[in-house]
């Protein structure tokens, strides 16, 4: 979803750091990106 992006201010490029600072599991972004495309 590019909305949840943009209003965290997540792109690709940060998002393995914001990973690994909220721990977002692997498994709810390959959900997220599956449904998006």
């Amino acid at each position: 979803m590019k909305e949840v992006e943009e209003k965290t201010g997540i792109n690709r490029r940060t998002f393995r750091r914001y990973r690994a600072r909220y721990n977002v599991t692997v498994d709810q972004r390959k959900n997220n990106e599956k449904r998006d495309s």
